[in-house]
């Protein structure tokens, strides 16, 4: 009974036990260029030995040793790198029992009702897979949610179907505990990578594919071998400026890795020309989906039924979880987000163990490992240039005054390394940037060749604070954006926040802070909210807007008969003024153009009188005025007059244009 009750697990050990390395590919063993690979098939068979252990806690019901057990396999799996001289022998079994571990422990941990979101390699698609409700989603329940998804306002298209609506009903269901923590933990980062997104002139409701890929999660880990918050793969980390060696790893830092894949989305949407094709090229490689469009003869995202099935999900969990994320209260979710990322930053030059590292900064290791999760050893690595290393915000001077008066002793210290088949000392040297003099002496070496493959050599670390840079703080929603002064807004009927930002060239997350306003809390027709407009902008606006704080902002939709000479006492405003506000040139004003006025005056607007909601059209390659004024069902003077702009120079790639409809 004990044999058959364990025997998937002894299988593992048995046939791992016979494949460390392969039989054909014995003799090349002593070329120096595969001694890695040797390594490699060690490392592999550790990870099933783990993998083994793992599915034997689990038929003992011991699920802390088998969750401690997998992620040692993730650990293992981790380190090894994939390069262009791994054989195609390694790479499939890799790959194979990479696959295994990952889908056996979402199944342990599905099949236990544990929380997915603590586990480093679970990815959403991984999950997604094995949800399978039925789907009973009417066409009124998809109307009801596709135009509460087109109030949003993002600049990506939010296209609901039936399958967007599964994967809704996955979140709120199956994953609710997972996707819960991944809300709080969106607090953390969201300002960070909203930041980075729009200084790359992206939609910033991107920030949801790091939901969709991690649960933003730097430590997130898939059987891909993909890492961090954005998934990144090794090639295609490192293709955009992402280190990873022996003592960090930037797909996991939370802004490098951000930057990245901001680069990373901008490309692929120039090449693809559209969100749903580039996200789907994220995913799975740029190849693919074109050989899907080729197959399937479109470049619509949804009738690519030749994509695989994670990448048919992606694109519809994208929507999910940024129409979710962006009203969580409304689905259910009542969620306090994270504070956000806070740190000081201090340059270490030479490498120093974290534990001495908090000691001077006065906080638990476990912070320093948080704040800077691209570090793979507990220390800074060795470099003469000095590594930026995150500490807690406002311990900047504590940790320096601590620092001078730690004992030489703690600040000059030893790591061990194992040395493998085929390294030479001057090689381990140059790794941990000490002198080989240094590495002799410590270990007592009499030949430096003849050091063996398996043995442990002491190396010294000596570090020091080079200098202390700046810190990074979110500014409280009570602060004063610098260089700009504040106006009053008054909320018009179909207005959102997205709206509202994309008007006065901000965010929504910035609106939030200024007002004050939570995740999730709606604004309403009538209320007058805050904005900051930067200070050069004073030129454009009355001379009373700054001075007199009972003025706000109106944006007026012209109705059938009204002329700037009847909007001068409707509003109580001079015509000339209104000109100015509007660029306008001509005393004409057309029925439906909407305007900028600036008044104390409450007027009942009904709707702006025409019933108009506003929408952003991104340009794309081949677009033009006349054919997105078409499309749209308005006319190209209604366009111009929306966006004057756009009458003095042709329109390009990227360029946003608003476009206002019943």
């Amino acid at each position: 009974m004990i044999i058959k009750k364990f025997a998937p697990a002894l299988l593992v050990i048995f046939s791992l036990g016979c494949s460390t390395a392969p039989q054909e590919n014995a003799g090349k063993f002593e070329i120096a260029a595969t001694t890695l690979e040797v390594d490699d098939w060690e490392a592999l068979r550790d990870a099933k030995i783990h993998y083994a252990q793992a599915l034997i806690s689990e038929e003992i019901s011991d699920t802390s040793r088998m969750r401690e057990e997998y992620e040692l396999a993730i650990s293992v799996l981790e380190d090894i790198q994939l390069t262009s001289k791994t054989t195609k022998t390694f790479e499939k079994e890799f790959q194979a029992t990479a696959n295994k571990v990952s889908k056996d422990y979402t199944l342990s941990l599905r099949r236990l009702r544990l929380k997915y979101g603590d586990a480093s390699d679970i990815s959403l698609m991984e999950k997604l897979e094995l949800f399978d409700a039925m789907d009973d989603s009417s066409s009124l329940a998809i109307k009801v949610l596709q135009d509460y998804a087109n109030d949003l306002g993002t600049d990506i298209p939010l296209e609901v179907n039936a399958n967007v609506m599964r994967i809704i009903r996955f979140f709120q269901t199956d994953a609710s505990e997972s996707f819960e923590l991944w809300l709080k933990r969106k607090g953390t980062y969201l300002e960070m990578f909203e930041a980075i997104l729009e200084s790359n002139d992206l939609p910033k409701e991107l920030v949801y594919l790091a939901m969709v890929e991690s649960g933003f999660s730097p430590r997130a880990y898939s059987w891909a071998h993909a890492a961090g918050p954005w998934q990144f793969i090794y090639g295609t980390g490192r293709m955009y400026g992402l280190r990873r060696d022996w003592w960090v790893d930037e797909r996991r830092d939370p802004e490098k890795s951000t930057r990245a894949a901001a680069k990373y989305l901008k490309d692929l949407y120039a090449e693809f020309g559209d969100w749903y094709l580039a996200m789907a090229a994220y995913n799975s490689g740029s190849q693919r989906v074109k050989r899907a469009m080729k197959r399937n003869n479109t470049d619509n995202y949804w009738e690519l039924t030749t994509l695989p099935r994670e990448t048919r999900n992606y694109v519809p969990s994208f929507i999910a979880a940024t129409i979710i994320g962006e009203n969580a209260a409304a689905f259910g979710f009542d969620v306090t987000p994270e504070s956000p990322l806070s740190y000081d930053e201090v340059k270490i030059g030479g490498s120093i163990n974290l534990s001495v590292l908090s000691k001077a900064a006065g906080v638990n290791i476990s912070e320093l490992i948080r704040l800077n999760p691209e570090l793979r050893r507990k220390s800074t690595p060795p470099t003469s240039k000095g590594y930026k290393l995150l500490i807690p915000y406002g311990t900047a001077e504590l940790f320096n005054k601590n620092f001078a008066e730690l004992p030489e002793s703690e600040r000059t210290g030893t790591i061990k390394h194992k040395v493998r088949r085929g390294e030479a000392l001057s090689a381990i040297a140059t790794k941990y940037g000490v002198s080989l003099n240094q590495i002799i002496s410590l270990n007592s070496i009499r030949n430096r060749n003849s050091i063996r493959a398996g043995s442990t050599l002491l190396i010294p670390t000596n570090g020091k604070v080079l200098n202390l840079t700046k810190s990074k703080r979110v500014e409280s929603p009570s602060e004063n954006p610098p260089n700009s002064y504040a106006i009053k807004y008054k909320v018009r009927k179909g207005d959102t926040l997205g709206h509202i930002a994309e008007y006065f060239n901000t965010t929504a997350l910035k609106l939030r802070k200024w007002n004050g306003l939570r995740y999730g809390k709606p604004i309403y027709a009538g209320e007058v909210i805050k904005v900051y407009i930067p200070n050069y902008l004073k030129l454009s606006q009355p001379k009373f807007s700054v001075a007199d704080p009972s003025l706000f902002l109106m944006r007026y939709s012209v109705r059938n008969g009204e002329s700037l000479s009847s909007l001068e006492s409707k509003f109580d405003v001079k015509k000339d003024e209104i000109k100015l506000w509007n660029s306008l040139k001509k005393n004409d004003i057309s029925e439906g153009e909407i305007l900028d006025i600036w008044t104390m005056k409450v007027v009942e607007m009904d709707n702006i009188g025409a019933g108009l909601t506003m929408k952003v059209h991104t340009v794309k390659r081949g677009d033009t005025i006349w054919n997105i004024a078409r499309k749209n069902g308005v006319t190209i003077t209604d366009m111009l007059s929306w966006n004057p702009w756009a009458d003095d120079q042709p329109i390009k790639p990227g360029d946003r244009l608003k476009i206002f409809q019943k």
